[in-house]
């Protein structure tokens, strides 16, 4: 017997009107679900670039508000922050470098310009122009080394300094300097030693490095030493072996160095704080900052041990 389909087709047009108000308020409700779920989310990543926009005008201290979830955005805010945080750190370094700069540059130049006002303001006998040039001669002598020192920093800070290494006499070296700054030494009234490794043979103290910086590295610790060393006192150089390290040791029984600047020490332009009442002791504060440049371009390490009134001693390890 035949049935009515009138009720089914009751039930599919049913259907079909749900769906097809059901369908538009879901894709509306969803959109609108969609947008403030993805306005949360990227309300970090805004926050991000409001934040950089204000640093782009200069402001370095600002810092990302870091969300309580380390999830991805979690992660991005807080590199972020360390970005800022070595970029700060970078700028003031710069900043300061720039503003020492400026000083040791001032001082010497001062001094040339009134000995030079003063001498001309009047005539004056043969010997005193004379004294006048040769102090103007020191101070440029001093501007010389200066600019060279700075002009190496910067190269090595951007990495246009190239090493020429190659195998090379340590002890030789050392016996070199020694000799060579010996007459410094005797100016001060101060004693320089070599002091090798016991039976240690001379191809035991070969290294691959580059001469002029190692001959350059020494100088600065052994000068160094002896500006700090009072007449009578002495400065040792030695060289060790530790494993696969060559330790070079530079000792002294000088003034040593207060607790709170041994942090300090490798810094571009620190003087020691006693420095301040030694105004006799010559120097821009650029040895040390050099040396320890030298010693990490060649995969070493440098430290420093010390006792006010008890003298210093210098170790810097290379292979």
């Amino acid at each position: 017997s035949g049935q009515s389909l009138e009720t089914i087709d009751l039930a599919r047009y049913r259907l079909l009107l749900l769906m097809a108000m059901a369908i538009p308020i879901s894709l509306l409700l969803g959109g609108i679900g969609g947008l403030v779920i993805a306005n949360q989310a990227l309300r970090p990543v805004d926050r991000i670039r409001r934040t950089a926009e204000r640093i782009n005008g200069g402001d370095l201290t600002e810092r990302v508000p870091q969300p309580g979830t380390m999830d991805e955005i979690g992660l991005l805010a807080a590199t972020f922050n360390q970005m800022i945080g070595r970029l700060q750190a970078a700028f003031d370094r710069q900043k300061q470098f720039t503003s020492d700069a400026s000083h040791e540059l001032r001082t010497p130049l001062a001094i040339m310009r009134g000995d030079i006002e003063i001498a001309l303001r009047r005539e004056r006998p043969g010997d005193e122009y004379k004294r006048v040039l040769t102090s103007a001669l020191d101070e440029v002598v001093r501007l010389t080394r200066l600019v060279e020192d700075l002009l190496l920093l910067a190269r090595a800070d951007i990495g246009k300094v190239e090493l020429q290494c190659r195998p090379m006499n340590l002890s030789l070296l050392c016996r070199d300097l020694i000799d060579y700054i010996a007459p410094l030494g005797r100016q001060h009234g101060v004693e320089l030693s070599l002091r090798l490794p016991p039976g240690a043979q001379e191809e035991d103290l070969i290294v691959i490095a580059d001469e002029n910086r190692l001959r350059q590295l020494l100088l600065n610790l052994i000068g160094n030493a002896i500006k700090y060393t009072p007449a009578g006192g002495w400065v040792e150089l030695s060289l060790d072996t530790d494993d696969q390290w060559i330790l070079i040791r530079v000792r002294d029984n000088g003034s040593g160095i207060p607790a709170e600047d041994l942090p300090r020490i490798f810094d571009r332009f620190f003087r020691r704080s006693q420095a301040a009442t030694e105004s006799n002791i010559p120097g821009s504060g650029l040895g040390l900052a050099i040396s320890k440049w030298i010693v990490e371009s060649h995969g070493g390490t440098i430290s420093v041990r010390s006792e006010p009134g008890e003298g210093t001693e210098i170790t810097v390890r290379i292979k």
